[in-house]
């Protein structure tokens, strides 16, 4: 098979991976088998696809060529050691026997790299500090990083969700969060007992392990473990008990044998459990029994805080306030240890020293943390992105469970799973991504779910892949930058007395560039000041407008739907071909097109759509006539699209673009016996400049 060794691929792509999960599940060749000739230069996802199915056709048609199965118990967790060479600086040709190619992240350090390798911003913070020979060390005492951290944190964090909680630092991991979590609880209420939830895991650490669901961690405990009850997660039981009746029964009933808790500790998502979501109504329900059993409700957020659901803190969506919250991981930002315990002012009955610890302030941590709420928190942009991003890993993986029998897909925001019928399949999945420069975990009782955990998604780029053909060796293409938005000349007016007055609505290109809408002589002046505050914004599209315009193709008769997945390559391939109209942030129409190749002069139009509800006249007329402008402008000299003989609309605008710029239409039948039709019309550059 081909060695893919030059891969330049997007890590805010979130549906990158998708075709790595579908080839992984079948036979493989072993890496030691390859040649020198089998490695091969490509340049983005599209070319990947198109050659790992090549290469897989390939060695179907060989049935003699060496086949090797891999072991298909292998975890996320056990590729780490392999990973170490691999994030060293690529060379332009770099020598996977060596272990030098890139890897694509989607484990994201369990959760603690929510923000990516080496941010640039923290990175700069940390080296700023230690440059300037800030305290590395500083035990529990306070130092101006720590003051910073706090406030930071109380300002955009705390303050702003209405969270009146204290901040304590337990300890440098997720487990010793944990820790003190129970103890404070145990201690506030003068119970031993604690409720845990199947398929949980809270830490490695004994008071930890011993609220874990998962019988392999447990067992490494060597002493037993106690004062914990187990109940059901959310769907445990799949329905066929009512939520949280067991439970309730076993706390009123005096012969259940089941001492009063001190407290409830739970996951909103079970990470390690196999990406388990508990539903917001099944939280609330929780926290209210919770309150009338004079029970503290303790939200382990250690891998889903920082914003890896969406929100900062993963219990947001549901509403509750838990009485006491744990956070690691991601917190510091950039991979440091650190972690918080965060608890309500009157529950804070600690004594002096009664819970300390070495490694308690992390200065280094404190400085990335506070960069990471300064640069990432200030508002609610990285929440609206990576819900987005969400929706659409969400629509991908749900059309790839499809495909496999019993296979099933859940999570949120940036925590994923897809759970394989036959457990193997989930470790072969993630050995055989790692070959081809993907890193996955998998998760669940029996390793049978792949676990994704991409990093935040980072802002929609502006600047977009260009067509180029794919070669027998998939040459290398060129960069071609885009502008969202094309600058156009405003028409000079004159006013009574003579005047120039610049007035964009009396240049009609200028309304179509900003969107604004053209009113007749004969609309009300409700109508027209309804039409002025509608604008439409036209961009080029990003991968995570998928969603919305197969929803929206779904929506309009007459159009072929394709994937959502085909959608979201098509707009990282494609894009400087297709333009998106938005109002108030809002997709509402698309246009969808490129230059082939092979006849670099013409633009093909292939797909528009728009939402009748927009509310602004002649959107769909717009955005043709907006992209056309935009390639007319780059060199094409033909606009095509391929239409039914029943679509006349699209006929129509061609026309009308067509007469505007005084150029021919031509019309021909694309395939005998069908009403297919190809309009064509002739936009050269001097014809064009001469209709303007």
């Amino acid at each position: 098979m081909k060695l893919f060794a030059d891969l330049h691929l997007d890590s805010t792509t979130m549906l990158e991976m998708l075709m790595f999960l579908e080839d992984s599940i079948g036979l493989v060749v072993d890496p030691e088998e390859l040649d020198a000739d089998d490695f091969v230069s490509v340049d983005t996802f599209t070319d990947f696809v198109l050659a790992t199915r090549a290469s897989r056709s390939r060695h179907d048609a060989d049935p003699a060529r060496p086949r090797r199965l891999h072991d298909p118990g292998v975890r996320g967790t056990q590729l780490l050691p392999q990973l170490a060479n691999r994030l060293r600086p690529r060379a332009r040709q770099p020598d996977v026997r060596r272990g030098r190619a890139r890897v694509l992240d989607f484990f994201a350090g369990a959760g603690s790299l929510n923000y990516g390798h080496n941010d640039p911003v923290l990175k700069r913070a940390l080296l700023d500090y230690l440059e300037r020979d800030g305290v590395t060390h500083g035990l529990d005492m306070s130092t101006t990083a720590k003051r910073a951290f706090l406030e930071r944190f109380q300002n955009t964090v705390l303050r702003p969700r209405d969270l009146p909680y204290k901040v304590m630092f337990p300890g440098p991991t997720g487990t010793n969060a944990v820790e003190a979590a129970l103890k404070l609880a145990r201690k506030v209420k003068g119970r031993e007992t604690v409720v845990s939830f199947t398929n949980a895991f809270h830490g490695m650490s004994l008071g930890s392990l011993a609220v874990s669901g998962n019988a392999a961690k447990r067992a490494g405990a060597g002493v037993p473990l106690v004062h914990t009850v187990r109940m059901p997660f959310d769907r445990y039981t799949e329905g066929t008990t009512p939520d949280f009746r067991w439970f309730e029964q076993m706390l009123v009933d005096r012969g259940s044998g089941l001492d009063r808790p001190a407290a409830v500790i739970v996951e909103t998502v079970q990470g390690e459990g196999g990406v388990n979501v508990a539903r917001p109504e099944w939280l609330r329900d929780l926290a209210r029994l919770c309150r009338r059993h004079d029970m503290l409700l303790i939200v382990d957020d250690v891998q889903m805080g920082c914003g890896r659901t969406g929100a900062f803190f993963s219990f947001e969506e549901s509403g509750i306030v838990p009485d006491v919250v744990t956070v690691s991981k991601s917190i510091s930002g950039y991979g440091l240890p650190m972690s918080l315990c965060l608890f309500r002012p009157e529950l804070d009955v600690w004594e002096p020293g009664e819970h300390n610890g070495t490694f308690r302030g992390n200065n280094p941590a404190f400085v990335t943390a506070a960069a990471a709420l300064a640069t990432y928190w200030g508002d609610d942009a990285l929440e609206r992105r990576t819900l987005a991003h969400g929706r659409t890993i969400e629509a991908a993986l749900r059309e790839t469970a499809a495909h496999h029998s019993g296979s099933v897909c859940r999570g949120r925001g940036m925590a994923w799973g897809l759970e394989l019928a036959d457990p193997g399949h989930a470790g072969r999945a993630a050995r055989r991504a790692f070959e081809l420069g993907l890193l996955v975990e998998t998760a669940g009782a029996r390793d049978e779910v792949v676990k994704l955990l991409p990093r935040s998604p980072s802002p929609p780029t502006t600047s977009t892949r260009g067509c180029a053909p794919y070669s027998a060796r998939f040459t290398r293409r060129r960069d071609r930058r885009l502008p969202l938005m094309r600058e156009t000349p405003r028409k000079t007016t004159r006013d009574a007395t003579g005047a120039p007055k610049d007035d964009p609505r009396d240049d009609p290109r200028e309304r179509l560039r900003t969107g604004m809408t053209t009113t007749t002589p004969s609309a009300t002046a409700t109508e027209r000041d309804t039409a002025e505050k509608k604008r439409a914004v036209f961009r080029a599209p990003v991968p995570q407008d998928a969603p919305a315009v197969w929803k929206m193709v779904e929506d309009t008769p007459g159009l072929d739907s394709n994937s959502i997945y085909y959608y979201s390559l098509w707009f990282r391939d494609f894009a400087d071909g297709s333009l998106v109209a938005t109002v108030d942030d809002e997709l509402v129409g698309f246009l969808t097109g490129y230059r082939r190749p092979q006849e670099p002069d013409t633009y093909f139009v292939w797909q528009t759509a728009v939402n009748p509800r927009h509310g602004i006249p002649f959107l769909g007329v717009k955005l043709f006539q907006e992209a056309a402008d935009q390639q007319v402008a780059d060199g094409a000299r033909y606009v095509e699209a391929t239409v039914s003989a029943e679509n006349k609309a699209i006929i129509m605008v061609l026309k009308q673009y067509a007469k505007k710029h005084s150029a021919p239409v031509e019309t021909r039948v694309l395939f005998p016996g069908s009403s297919s039709r190809t309009a064509r019309t002739t936009t050269t550059r001097s014809s064009t400049a001469s209709a303007r």
